[in-house]
């Protein structure tokens, strides 16, 4: 769920669920619920230890070649 919010902060819910669905298997329509669920409870989760492995893999650097 942390990984769901964090990434939904920056990609549209559509292709958070592409990713997430490719990832774990799971039906896309499943995933959207989760993905809905972690957007409300991302205040509750532990987003910030998600973000810091996140960017120790490089996600900032993913970012900024987004924009």
């Amino acid at each position: 769920m942390p990984l769901l919010a964090v990434l939904a902060r920056y990609l549209c819910d559509e292709n958070v669920v592409i990713v997430a669905a490719a990832l774990t298997g799971r039906d896309r329509g499943i995933v959207l619920n989760d993905v809905y669920a972690a957007q409300d409870r991302s205040e509750s989760i532990d987003v910030d230890r998600v973000v810091r492995r996140l960017e120790a893999a490089g996600f900032r650097e993913w970012l900024s070649k987004e924009e």
